[in-house]
């Protein structure tokens, strides 16, 4: 008795749902396992899952074979076909992905990298059911599964990205990965506080606020354009530690007006602190500071500084003699679209040295 037999029999035999064999248990084209087919089914042993054997039946098995059974991307199922969801969804496992089916939808499957960020995502829970196969992208650059809730793209250089909801509308719109920003890079975010979603492309950044939207795109490579290596906002008040306490706080109603800067020194607090706009081509530029009986400074950015991409927010502490004694790259100024003005949004530095030199 294989495990193959043990399975059938599990079932119920030829009295089951698989009926009577129609060939004898076989070995794998690649050698890996076993099989045998049934009137209304399958069953298959792995090498690797020695302690069991899966059935594989239906609409399911229908599209497993049309892929290439085991020798497809999705090689060998790991489970049973089970139930998946509340309206009739059923699914199977394989070693590679997974095959889904829905009576509203259809049977398709995903596999390979864009399988596994749908699983980090929640499976059927988070994007959904699959409604499409994976598929080529007409640039042929990468593949790509659309989901109920979202979709999922990749390429060797990017990996596999969600791209969801009103970000999502806006690429679309816009060409897809053949549009002005390419593939993503990133997931999607939204900064703390902030009504703002954003996500980084290879050439550009979408943000969607309301029914607002605003897609900037990078016209020129920096190493700056989609690495983030600089000090995340939500960490702000955590990792510049110093004996002095300044706050900055951001307001705006985009896009009828500007971000709103403002810059405040703690009770106490004599030493220059600046904060500026900063990019590769320019250096820094609109900078604000507090130093002695200053104590707040404000500034304005117009939407459009925002266009040409690149565009970061540059805090320098502490002048002596005319030089900076320390300087720190806070993040990606383009982060503050959307901030609505009766939210605003307020860091406050708080720290525990009084020099930090950097060289």
């Amino acid at each position: 008795m294989s495990e193959i037999d043990d399975k059938y029999n599990l079932l119920g035999g030829a009295a089951s749902f698989l009926g009577q064999p129609v060939d004898i248990e076989r070995v794998t084209p690649n050698g890996l396992g076993h099989y045998r087919h049934y009137q209304a089914g399958s069953i298959y042993w792995h090498q690797a899952f020695p302690w069991e054997a899966f059935v594989v039946y239906g609409l399911i098995r229908q599209r497993w074979s049309q892929m290439g059974w085991e020798q497809s991307p999705l090689g060998f199922p790991v489970s049973d076909e089970l139930p998946a969801g509340s309206s009739g969804g059923r699914m199977n496992l394989f070693d590679g992905g997974t095959i889904l089916y829905r009576p509203d939808i259809g049977t398709y499957e995903t596999h390979g990298a864009i399988f596994r960020r749908w699983r980090e995502l929640g499976d059927i829970n988070g994007l959904g059911f699959p409604l499409t196969d994976e598929l080529i992208t007409p640039d042929t650059r990468g593949r790509y599964n659309h989901f109920e809730r979202g979709s999922i793209y990749w390429t060797p250089q990017t990996g596999a990205r969600e791209v969801l909801a009103d970000i999502k509308n806006v690429w679309a719109g816009s060409g897809w990965e053949q549009g002005p920003v390419g593939y993503p890079v990133a997931s999607p975010g939204r900064m703390p506080g902030v009504l703002t979603d954003f996500q980084d492309f290879e050439r550009g950044t979408i943000y969607a606020f309301g029914p607002n939207f605003k897609t900037l795109v990078r016209t020129g490579t920096s190493v700056f354009a989609t690495n983030e290596r600089f000090i995340s906002w939500s960490d702000f008040g955590l990792t510049l530690p110093d004996a002095d306490i300044i706050t900055v706080s951001f307001s705006q109603n985009f896009p009828q007006f500007g971000v709103h800067i403002t810059l405040n020194a703690g009770s106490g607090v004599t030493w220059w602190k600046a904060l500026s706009l900063f990019t590769p081509g320019l250096g820094d530029f609109q900078e604000i500071f507090t130093e002695g009986a200053t104590t707040t400074a404000t500034t304005t950015i117009d939407p459009s500084t925002f266009d040409a991409g690149d565009v970061y927010l540059h805090f320098k502490k502490a002048k002596a003699f005319g030089a900076h004694t320390g300087m720190y790259f806070l993040g990606r100024a383009d982060r503050l679209i959307g901030t609505h003005a009766t939210l605003g949004k307020l860091f406050t530095w708080i720290c525990r040295l009084k020099f930090k030199y950097q060289v």
